[in-house]
């Protein structure tokens, strides 16, 4: 039962991602060079270290929901840059949360360190090689509440 009610949870979160990712995709070109040209930041009011919390754990929901179903990490981008701007994050790239988050979908995903190491290596590679990429996202893998 509690394996039923997780599957349906995950086809939530998936489908509730997919939609926000549309509708982010589908915004003006002015606002997207907007967005592009802010620094990271992220909502203002509020305690920042719980919408940190927040922000992370929903890239975390995401993370484990895309591994679950089988899509690579070429395919999370958008959902990614989705999650970030219901958070107020215009630059997720350089968020250090974003990467430990996903580390800690992978773990919630029971994926293998092999998975672990493709998603690390092609998210680095996109990132322009960045070590600390991966670095952070098995970070987040080893230890889910780092």
């Amino acid at each position: 039962m509690q394996m039923y009610f997780r599957f349906i949870m995950l086809v939530g979160v998936t489908v509730g991602i997919a939609s926000c990712s549309f509708s982010a995709s589908s915004g003006s070109s002015s606002d997207s060079s907007k967005s592009s040209s802010n620094s990271s930041t992220s909502s203002s009011g509020g305690d920042s270290s719980k919408s940190a919390q927040a922000y992370r754990e929903d890239v975390r929901d995401y993370a484990a929901a895309a591994a679950e179903s089988g899509r690579t990490p070429n395919e999370i981008a958008p959902g990614l840059a989705a999650v970030a701007e219901r958070h107020g994050i215009t630059n997720w790239e350089a968020d250090a949360t974003t990467w430990v988050g996903i580390g800690e979908g992978l773990a919630q995903a029971d994926a293998g360190t092999a998975v672990v190491e493709d998603w690390s290596a092609a998210l680095a590679q996109a990132e322009a090689g960045h070590a600390p990429v991966s670095q952070l996202i098995r970070r987040g893998y080893d230890d889910p509440r780092s």
